[in-house]
This record gives C-alpha cells, structure tokens and sequence, in this order.
C-alpha cells in the first residue's frame, strides 16, 4: 500500500503433510492496479496557496502514489507554518477513491493552529556548587520572551544545552 497498491491482498493456503507433523503455507499476494495520484485538493489553507506550501513536491497529479514521498512532502509544507509560529499545524493527507481504476486523489486536510509565543524561559540550574549564571544560558539559547514558537529555534536551544559545547 505504501507504493500504491490499495488493493493489494494476500491469501494463505496450508497444506499439511499426511502424518500431520508439518506445514507448508502457500502465500499468494494480489497487488491489483498500482495506483496514480489524480487531483491533489487543499481543504483548511487560509495562510499560504498551494504553491507557497508545495515548493519542491515529490508527489505529483500524475505520479504514482508513494507513502514515503508524500510524508517527505507533507514534513516540508508544514515548515511555513512553523516559521510563523503556528507551532501545532498539522497537514493530514485522505485518499479519495475515485471511479476512474487506478487513480486515487489526495485530500490534504490542513489545521493550520494559530501562532504561538514563547511565553516562559526559564533555565533550572542545578549541581553541588552550580556556577552557571542564568543569563549565560538564556544569551545562548536565543529564545526570549514574545518570540514565536518556531519549532526550529526550540530544537536548536535544546542542542545548545544537551551537546552544544556550553559546559565544555
């Protein structure tokens, strides 16, 4: 199903030998048409057109379907969005069968969230004798108060603290 075979299906026979004591299982595998991408719809995009969001797609009206493609495809429209601080924007792509054989239309429900900021930033130091003075953490994490809640910005403090050579 992940390269487009919707109707794919997989029968098992067993035969057994004539004392009982073994098994052998014959698995027959129907793959059925593979399936194209027809339409590609957008349902909840209010923010930013198709073309702003679809930069550089793998998945194209006319390309087979590809699960691994289309969840690469749905990971980088969702980067404009975190840019804006729309931190919990989701993008959840639905087939939609249609009657032609073979071709399916992708549906991509967008929740586009709303912006949100950071509101607390609050680094807990701890130890036997701790040296570190809160304002050397916060200069480096780069967040602050007001900001928007971008995905990236939170992911790269994180690395800043757990490995990027602040306590070395």
């Amino acid at each position: 199903r992940n390269l487009g075979f919707f109707d794919a299906g997989v029968k098992a026979e067993e035969f057994f030998s004539k004392d009982g004591a073994s098994v052998r299982v014959l698995y027959t595998v129907q793959e059925g048409p593979r399936y194209r991408v027809g339409r590609i719809l957008y349902e909840g995009n209010d923010l930013f057109a198709p073309d702003q969001i679809r930069k550089k797609p793998r998945v194209n009206e006319g390309d087979y379907f590809s699960s691994v493609d289309l969840t690469k495809d749905v990971r980088e429209m969702l980067e404009p969005y975190w840019d804006r601080g729309h931190t919990y924007a989701r993008i959840v792509p639905e087939p939609v069968f249609t009657e032609q054989t073979g071709v399916v239309d992708l549906k991509l429900l967008i929740d586009e969230d709303r912006q949100r900021y950071i509101r607390f930033v609050n680094p807990k130091i701890s130890g036997e004798s701790p040296y570190t003075q809160e304002s050397v953490i916060l200069d480096r994490l780069g967040l602050r108060p007001g900001d928007l809640a971008e995905p990236r910005k939170i992911n790269r403090a994180r690395s800043v603290i757990n490995g990027g050579g602040l306590f070395n």
